[in-house]
């Protein structure tokens, strides 16, 4: 193998696909990226078997080759190097030979014919997409999966179609959110359950790039192609919650209030929340406020009052104030919506008027 390529190119690449690479005593090849020089092109390629990524740079070949290289050695070595310069790669006593126009650099290497393929033919639904939208719809949603992995399920994100929207839901439940996305020429599919840990380094490596991503959705496999980026992930078998049930269908008090004023406040009584972020929630319908409280006896106790727009009865609830400051990422709107009907039933924000976006927060024991 003896290729020669711009250094930036190749450093950008390397950056997005090192942190799939990981040290397993089974199989000690995967803490390497896989480099192909082939057919005019340059494919990266890391994986933790979990999610897979390929990158394609276009490179003067003098000769082909494929090698593996340990993924942190080349991150550390191509940080150290100049960007607008250029970069060759070639082999050297089964080693790779890295040269600048100032250095050579001698790494050693793994054996690359027991490195992992990545599936290229998935048999499923196609949709395409612009990135941005895919992002927003995870991004909105993610936090709220579970991070545990006893319930696969409800530890990843729940991607369906549901008319012309594409649907991000995910629940740890004790609170959900659902995100629409409007996507034109959208097919329907059975709903499909990508694993948290999964979908957020997806993100990562999508997420610089610009223009239309295209989703292929397999029966136990989703893959992404957006420009040379190519990456896979497995599904999780399983059923996700049939969350619209829990949804309240009827609203006993509605509370309109600004975004930034309840995040500033939720700042400021964060500090003297119990080790359960427990923040006790009061509408008063005579002062039209909001009353928010927290004690903590370690360090004190905190009353914050809001205007608010208030319809319906009075109530008093206990949410974790953390879940109530995540939502925040997902709001576009200034002014939010909280629906209240009954103690036993979650409370649900909205942005006003935006029907696109829907938060649940289940209320904590007292």
């Amino acid at each position: 193998m003896n290729i020669t390529c711009i250094t930036e190119k190749f450093i950008k690449a390397v950056n997005q696909i090192e942190k799939l690479a990981t040290k397993q005593a089974s199989l000690p090849v995967l803490a390497g990226i896989l480099i192909e020089a082939k057919d005019r092109n340059v494919v990266l390629r890391a994986t933790n078997l979990h999610v897979g990524a390929e990158i394609t740079l276009s490179a003067q070949i003098d000769e082909e080759g494929t090698v593996v290289v340990d993924a942190q050695i080349l991150q550390r070595i191509l940080s150290n190097l100049e960007k607008n310069k250029k970069l060759t790669l070639s082999l050297k006593d089964g080693n790779v030979l890295i040269t600048t126009e100032n250095s050579e650099l001698i790494v050693k290497t793994y054996t690359h014919e027991d490195f992992p393929t990545l599936p290229k033919t998935i048999d499923g639904q196609n949709i395409t997409l612009k990135v941005e939208q895919f992002l927003e719809g995870v991004q909105s949603v993610f936090y709220s999966a579970s991070r545990s992995d006893i319930k696969p399920e409800i530890s990843s994100v729940f991607i369906y179609a549901d008319g012309g929207n594409l649907v991000f839901v995910a629940t740890d439940s004790f609170r959900l959110a659902e995100k629409k996305i409007p996507v034109k020429n959208l097919p329907q599919f059975e709903g499909i359950l990508v694993p948290v840990k999964n979908i957020i380094e997806i993100v990562r490596l999508i997420s610089s790039e610009i223009g239309d991503v295209e989703m292929i959705l397999g029966e136990n496999q989703i893959s992404f192609t957006i420009g040379t980026t190519y990456c896979t992930s497995r599904l999780v078998a399983g059923t996700f919650p049939d969350y619209r049930q829990i949804v309240p269908k009827e609203k006993e008090t509605t509370v309109v209030m600004l975004v930034e004023e309840l995040r500033q406040s939720l700042r400021m009584i964060s500090i003297f929340s119990d080790k359960y972020n427990q923040i006790d929630f009061e509408v008063d319908t005579d002062k039209k406020e909001c009353i928010i409280r927290s004690a903590y006896s370690d360090v004190g106790s905190s009353v914050l009052s809001l205007h608010a727009k208030i319809q319906g009865e009075a109530f008093n609830t206990r949410l974790n104030h953390t879940y109530v400051s995540d939502m925040f990422q997902s709001l576009k709107k200034e002014s939010l919506e909280i629906a209240y009907s009954t103690p036993q039933k979650p409370i649900v924000v909205t942005g006003v008027n935006d029907t696109s976006f829907t938060y649940l927060i289940m209320p904590m024991n007292r």
